[in-house]
């Protein structure tokens, strides 16, 4: 499934950092765009790593060491899951796991129980 025309970023709330950042985007167009935004996100230094990728394994990266892993700092996770319905995941609802799952729940990322659209 090709989700790159999922790129839009959306800041939800500027004083917490809440980012809303489509499944498309590359690690080179969230830094760019977070530069904008004058936030800070950890992650990779290869521009051309899709983002969705680097959350999946858990987002070892440059800033690593002193922010901690990119999954870290992922509060939710939007989804299409096997049924076709789309899932919006935080740690306090009923879909809580596919959260888990994708803050680097293990190395088995083609087992992911639906198609990330945004974190």
């Amino acid at each position: 499934v090709d989700v790159r025309n999922l790129d839009e970023v959306v800041v939800k709330n500027f004083e917490e950092g809440a980012v809303r950042l489509g499944a498309g985007l590359t690690l080179g167009r969230v830094a760019v765009e977070m530069n904008k935004e004058q936030l800070e996100f950890p992650m990779g230094h290869c521009a051309s790593v899709g983002l969705t990728g680097l959350v999946l394994v858990g987002g070892q990266g440059t800033l690593s060491r002193h922010y901690g892993m990119t999954s870290d700092y992922i509060s939710a996770v939007e989804l299409v899951d096997q049924a076709g319905e789309i899932v919006y995941a935080t740690e306090f609802n009923n879909f809580s796991d596919y959260l888990w799952l994708a803050r680097g729940g293990g190395s088995g990322v083609q087992h992911y129980p639906g198609i990330i659209t945004a974190v």
